[in-house]
Order: structure tokens, then C-alpha cells, then sequence
């Protein structure tokens, strides 16, 4: 502010409301913050995958590269032949 002097934060502006006043240490809801509801006894236990199971998924997931990849070579092969 111009004059220096520290404004009340209870203070109302003409024509509004009063501010809001963060109280601090209080919490909501304090169980939020407990460790014990946290979900790590939650996860299930994941099996890592075997090795023909991620090529398997390997395959899967770019099957229409492959696919196109081979046709490309394929047409630029069978006429040389």
C-alpha cells in the first residue's frame, strides 16, 4: 500500500464481503491423512510375463508395420527376381 501501514485482513471493502481466513493446523478430514488407508496392502501381486508372452504382445501390437514392411520388400524383391 502507499501509506506503509499494514491493512487488517478482517478488514470489509465497502459494497463486499469479508475475506476468507485460512485457519492453519486444522484439517478437513483427518483420517485423509492416515497411512493406514493409504491402498500399498491393496495392490494385487503382478506376475511378470514370460518371454514368449512379450513377444507374443510385441507382435500384437505392431502387426500393421510388420505387415506393411513386408509387403514393401516384397514388392521391391519379386520384380528383381
Amino acid at each position: 500500500m502507499a501509506s506503509g501501514v499494514p491493512r487488517d485482513p478482517t478488514m470489509v471493502s465497502p459494497g463486499g464481503s469479508p475475506p476468507r481466513l485460512h485457519q492453519v493446523g486444522q484439517q478437513a478430514h483427518p483420517d485423509d491423512v492416515s497411512s493406514i488407508d493409504d491402498g500399498v496392502h491393496e495392490k494385487e501381486h503382478i506376475v511378470p510375463l514370460k518371454k514368449r508372452e512379450k513377444v507374443k504382445r510385441h507382435c500384437m501390437r505392431f502387426k500393421w508395420w510388420y505387415l506393411g514392411a513386408i509387403i514393401i520388400f516384397l514388392a521391391i524383391l519379386l520384380p528383381i527376381l
